[in-house]
């Protein structure tokens, strides 16, 4: 039995479970237990995989390196999306070099009763194998109308009229190691400028975005601008209080050609923060004067074991 079997045997011993969370699992962890390796002997070890799974309310998934999101995804839309109708906080927190398309259609089909949201945007490039990870067809093909990725997700973000909190994890291009272009700003600036707005119930907006030896990657004097002046408009956000911005600090790694977090001392991180935060803060300045907004800005430091 696969590892993807394994949950969703888990699951189905579980039917009333309402709270699903999974932290930190990759591939190699997987591998340490798995249900079926208990199952007693002679049992079949490819058995069909169990029908029961447990309707949930949440769902998290936070940084994994794995296939079994998708496995979850696909299990949540099954029969209409029954099982994931009553969700109502998600969380798909993926690594390289996992994505987050395959939970799309769960978005689109829970929109009426989430009120919090955690997804990765990560970028994409047709032409790159190395950020194109294993994505079944069926969540690539919808995603073929628009002109990026970005937009096939927000499109789905749109459909939640009852939001609450937002999170937007970018993670960029890790192969273009000289400024790649990146449009993901301009684009979040354009979905909230749509008429009418498409998240009017937004209270609390949160971006992860991503530092490169001081580049401030995707962010413009211009695009932050445009961002403020919608969330901002009482007429049209009248319950936004709060943008967090939390900034990860990448830098290139030759023997590797790719774009990874940047790890170092906890002095040195110390040492770093405090001009980090001030430049970023100073990008995002216009959310501070806004009337009963908070701007909130964090650095996020990895520190060396020893």
């Amino acid at each position: 039995m696969d590892k993807a079997a394994d949950l969703l045997l888990v699951l189905a011993m579980l039917p009333r479970l309402k709270q699903f969370t999974c932290h930190g699992l990759t591939e190699f962890s997987a591998t340490r237990w798995s249900p079926s390796a208990a199952l007693p002997t002679g049992t079949d070890p490819d058995p069909p995989l169990p029908t029961e799974f447990p309707l949930l309310e949440e769902v998290t998934v936070r940084h994994a390196m794995w296939d079994h999101p998708t496995v979850l995804a696909e299990r949540l839309l099954e029969n209409d999306g029954e099982k994931a109708r009553n969700l109502g906080d998600l969380t798909v927190s993926l690594e390289m070099p996992g994505h987050a398309h395959p939970w799309v259609p769960v978005i689109r089909v829970a929109s009426a009763r989430l009120r919090s949201l955690t997804i990765t945007m990560k970028d994409v490039t047709k032409r790159n194998p190395h950020e194109r990870p294993r994505i079944p067809r069926w969540a690539l093909e919808p995603a073929k109308q628009y002109s990026s990725w970005h937009e096939y997700v927000l499109d789905a973000v749109a459909q939640c009229p009852g939001l609450h909190f937002l999170f937007l994890q970018y993670l960029p291009n890790t192969r273009a190691r000289h400024g790649a272009h990146s449009d993901y700003l301009r684009i979040l600036a354009d979905f909230f400028s749509r008429r009418p707005p498409p998240l009017s119930t937004i209270a609390h907006l949160k971006l992860g975005m991503v530092d490169r030896r001081e580049h401030m990657v995707s962010v413009t004097d211009e695009q932050c601008s445009r961002l403020a002046m919608s969330l901002t408009d009482r007429h049209r956000y009248p319950a936004f209080r709060k943008l967090s911005v939390l900034v990860m600090v990448q830098v290139w790694e030759e023997h590797q050609e790719m774009w990874s977090v940047f790890r170092t001392s906890k002095e040195e991180v110390e040492r770093m923060r405090d001009p980090l935060v001030a430049r970023w803060r100073s990008a995002f300045f216009l959310f501070e004067g806004g009337e009963d907004v908070e701007l909130d800005v964090e650095a996020v430091g990895y520190s060396r074991s020893g």
